[in-house]
């Protein structure tokens, strides 16, 4: 027997809670917690990305309601993940659009536009931004319409908002 054959029971709870459908619902200021470079190779065309994570710093609102003082600090310290494609010849113009939308919710580009590069990614440490999550849609085979799931992630298209708070100096030669 190798070491390489196991049975093992994956319920519905686990994949939620290993997968991010264990977020709450809402509005939140973040701070990128870790970043690396991944490889993408599911996206088509497949390339390179940022897997970022964000901790949450403070609720903005939760079930689309605004945060109390009694929630507004109830998630504090949950991490959310999200992941960015980064350039590639043949890409859908949805991949674009999602990258400038994080690039310009972190400040590594003003909202007017400007070079985005490696080195501008490498200083997403430490910024921070507003995260909008929400429950993910399905496409129904039977009826054709969206619908949604009861998973819980970063919405795809304004999920990424610029906070109005300054940002760290981080001096990435010290870490």
């Amino acid at each position: 027997m190798s070491d390489y054959d196991f049975d093992e029971d994956v319920s519905e709870g686990d994949v939620k809670e290993a997968t991010g459908g264990k977020y709450p619902v809402g509005k939140f200021i973040c701070r990128v917690s870790a970043r690396d470079v991944i490889p993408m190779e599911k996206m088509e065309p497949p390339c390179y990305g940022q897997a970022i994570e964000l901790t949450i710093i403070e609720a903005l609102e939760i079930d689309k309601k605004p945060a109390t003082d009694k929630n507004r600090h109830t998630s504090d310290g949950i991490i959310l993940k999200d992941e960015v494609p980064m350039p590639k010849a043949g890409e859908k113009e949805w991949v674009k659009k999602k990258r400038t939308a994080v690039a310009v919710a972190l400040k590594l580009i003003p909202p007017t536009g400007g070079p985005l590069n490696a080195e501008k990614w490498a200083k997403a440490l430490g910024r921070t931004a507003i995260i909008e999550t929400d429950f993910t849609r399905r496409k129904n085979d039977s009826t054709g319409k969206w619908e949604p799931t009861d998973f819980v992630a970063i919405k795809m298209f304004g999920g990424w908002a610029m906070a109005e708070t300054p940002e760290p100096a981080i001096d990435l030669d010290a870490i």
